[in-house]
């Protein structure tokens, strides 16, 4: 079994025209353009379906449901879905959202709330939203490499896959570089619920949920989704199968929300735009405080739980055959959202909602495009 398979986060019409981009070739409606090329890809690749969607503002340019969800069933707009790492989008949010209030501190060290982890004296919150605390991901441990069905279906609790992580050696010293690691993100929403005393779904219902109206968007306590739901496959264990069900709880802080297209949209504008942060907050979260650690540069670089690709704010999950992807583009309040599941004959480690995506940015903003190397 491979990691990229499972890998949650893969960083290693015409009146809208003038707003959208500068460039002679996009002037007008760049609506058939884009219909027809999700259209192409979903038939090159073998996908079995593809919701996408395009918004400029509040304005809808074009939302497209192309494909099956279960035994002949036509996949819906509405249809909900395991968002994966949109989770974590939420979760460093939410982390700003509570600075703000003066809950906790950016800088307030791991042992305030975790006395007896690792290194919990030099790691704060902070290098965990921004992965640079060296600590190793759970999914490089044997038990995950091992391939076996048992173990990525186990049902496994935070302190469970922190204790996983922590059996291997860091990956640096905390603060000195960049490595993404799973268990960041664990280890941040565990340490909000402590530090708040509140659990993380009633967290985010109160701070950004229910303000904003996202209705369709839940952190769940169970592996159910809400209907309508969409079906997704995967190949992660050799044969073909329906993988809808299977449980997501090794995902934990870092992917374990369910949502739709049109929340994801909203979610993605409300965050991208400053509207749910201090304007702190904001330059905090998109900044480039990694450029020059690992692979970050200041083309692209992983921020406070969102990539920021060429100015554009985005997020990219891949795991269980779920693959949403979405974008924003603050200065042309441009939103892009994509969520495709593989056919039995398409590449499974592919994330293919973002390479739809990348071929919509080339339309939609040709001088804008999302930097070749991100795959």
């Amino acid at each position: 079994m491979r990691i990229a398979r499972r890998a949650i986060m893969a960083f290693t019409g015409g009146a809208f025209a003038s707003a959208i981009t500068s460039s002679a070739e996009a002037s007008h409606d760049p609506a058939p353009r884009l219909a027809d090329a999700v259209a192409r890809y979903k038939v090159e690749h073998g996908l079995r379906s593809v919701l996408f969607g395009v918004w400029v503002g509040e304005q809808k340019l074009l939302r497209r449901a192309l494909g099956f969800s279960g035994s002949g069933e036509p996949v819906r707009l509405g249809m909900h879905f395991r968002a994966a790492v949109v989770t974590t989008t939420y979760v460093n949010a939410l982390l700003l959202h509570l600075a703000d209030r003066k809950r906790l501190d950016l800088d307030d060290k791991l042992s305030r709330w975790f006395p007896r982890l690792r290194s919990a004296d030099k790691v704060t919150l902070r290098m965990l939203s921004l992965n640079t605390s060296g600590y190793p991901d759970y999914l490089a441990s044997q038990a995950f490499l091992s391939g076996k069905r048992s173990v990525l279906l186990h049902h496994w609790t935070a302190q469970e896959l922190i204790d996983l992580a922590l059996s291997m050696p860091m990956q640096f010293e905390p603060g000195k570089s960049f490595g993404y690691s799973h268990t960041n993100a664990v280890i941040l929403g565990e340490a909000l619920q402590r530090a708040t005393g509140t659990p993380i779904a009633t967290l985010l219902q109160e701070a950004f949920l229910r303000p904003n109206r996202l209705y369709n968007t839940e952190y769940p306590s169970s592996i159910a989704l809400r209907a309508p739901f969409l079906h997704a496959f995967s190949r992660e264990f050799g044969r073909f199968e329906d993988s809808t069900m299977w449980d997501p709880a090794w995902v934990s802080h870092s992917g374990l929300m369910n949502s739709n297209l049109g929340d994801v949209a909203r979610w993605i504008r409300l965050l991208g735009s400053g509207a749910v942060l201090s304007s702190k907050s904001q330059k905090l979260l998109t900044a480039p405080a990694t450029v020059g650690l690992g692979k970050n540069a200041p083309d692209l670089y992983y921020a406070m739980g969102v990539i920021v690709a060429n100015g554009w704010i985005m997020q990219n999950g891949l795991y269980f055959g779920w693959n949403p992807v979405m974008a924003y583009r603050p200065s042309k309040d441009i939103t892009i959202v994509v969520n495709t599941t593989i056919g039995g004959q398409s590449d499974p480690d592919k994330s293919h909602g973002l390479q739809i995506l990348k071929q919509s940015v080339d339309i939609l903003t040709p001088d804008q495009r999302i930097p070749e190397r991100y795959a």
